[in-house]
């Protein structure tokens, strides 16, 4: 590949980011119905032509945004699956999670996209069914990793779908609160976060 060509798919990678970021927030901030192709190429800066040449539809860039969110999902239930400690496991995954929490305001934006659409978009929208049969998995996942900790007595004793499900909601709540308070939230550490289960 040339220099030229890589370039210019570099652009295209970055334009395409570009409209995908401004949806990612706009879809959270006024939903999926309130949020037209228009605003989004404005809040992405392109002309609403080339915003359509990247996706031909809201639906079809609504599609594309979920169907990232899962993959999402999925790499962290494989990240729960992994052999090795359970506890560094865990401590790695939640500073990663924390991290792009922070950095990336669009991450916390995508968790509250996501709960909108399990909650309000299902019959608008294609794929919220695949978002909590994967949300399902990635709990699933993370049970058996605290099962595991339990047993090498790195966790907290309980039951651990009970304490799978409220890792899940504490990121969801962080998740949530960094876009309600943007720049002034102050994210907890990953030794806080965890406080409730490591010993």
């Amino acid at each position: 590949m040339s220099k030229q060509t890589e370039r210019f798919e570099a652009m295209r990678a970055q334009t395409r980011d570009k409209i995908r970021y401004a949806a990612v927030t706009l879809f959270a901030k006024h939903s999926f119905a309130n949020t037209t192709m228009q605003a989004i190429a404005k809040e992405a800066g392109v002309s609403t032509g080339l915003a359509y040449r990247y996706f031909p539809s809201k639906q079809a860039l609504f599609d594309a945004i979920i169907l990232e969110a899962i993959e999402g999902l999925r790499t962290m239930k494989l990240i729960f699956l992994t052999e090795g400690d359970p506890r560094e496991i865990l401590e790695e995954a939640t500073a990663e999670m924390l991290k792009e929490i922070s950095e990336d305001p669009t991450t916390s934006e995508l968790f509250l996209l996501i709960t909108q659409t399990i909650f309000t978009n299902a019959e608008e929208n294609n794929g919220p069914q695949e978002v909590v049969d994967t949300d399902k998995e990635l709990i699933e996942a993370l049970k058996q990793l605290i099962i595991r900790g339990q047993e090498k007595g790195q966790f907290v004793e309980g039951d651990p779908q009970t304490l799978a499900m409220h890792y899940i909601s504490c990121a969801q709540g962080v998740g949530l609160m960094s876009t309600i308070f943007g720049e002034e939230y102050r994210s907890p550490d990953t030794k806080l976060f965890l406080r409730f289960l490591i010993k």
